[in-house]
């Protein structure tokens, strides 16, 4: 399968808002994502407009997404957020991280595009760390993101829809 990496422009916020739906209507969506289809569904054009227009700009988030090469047909996506605090070497947490099913493993385009995104964290915002949150119980997402290098932080946080479950930070420190 052929694809492009590339940043979502502000043209593109249906083809966006369609890939999250997408995504929280998968059967993983649970312990791979803390918003839900319905409060995604809720949001208001306008809000798809601008997180599309915020991604274009690329100054505190961007999306990337893997696009086929034949017919245009969104493959998957990733977001980067940018994190400043005063006095803090800057960081970058990726989110929202989906792959449709059928183009999965490793031939697919989960690793360009998470390598797409840790490389604009990189160069872009300077972030001396890359963080992310996976759930306990995704043995395989945290095994993917174990080959790209992440390690466990030691935090984890409550997983939002599941008491008594957490989620792991896992971090890549820039060299």
């Amino acid at each position: 399968m052929d694809y492009d990496i590339r940043r979502v422009a502000a043209a593109d916020w249906e083809a966006l808002r369609d890939l999250r739906l997408r995504a929280l209507s998968d059967p993983l969506a649970l312990i791979a994502f803390t918003s839900t289809h319905a409060e995604a569904l809720a949001l208001a054009e306008a809000e798809w407009r601008s997180r599309a227009r915020v991604s274009e700009l690329g100054e505190n988030a961007v999306t990337f997404v893997a696009v086929g090469a034949e017919g245009g047909r969104w493959l998957g996506m990733v977001t980067a957020l940018e994190e400043r605090e005063p006095g803090r070497e800057p960081e970058a947490e990726l989110v929202g991280v989906y792959v449709l099913p059928r183009y999965r493993g490793r031939s697919g385009p989960a690793e360009p595009l998470m390598r797409s995104a840790i490389s604009w964290c990189w160069e872009n915002w300077k972030a001396r760390r890359v963080r992310l949150h996976v759930h306990e119980d995704n043995p395989r997402a945290r095994a993917f993101y174990a080959r790209l290098g992440f390690t466990a932080s030691g935090a984890r946080v409550p997983a939002r829809h599941q008491p008594g479950r957490e989620e792991l930070e896992l971090e890549l420190l820039a060299r």
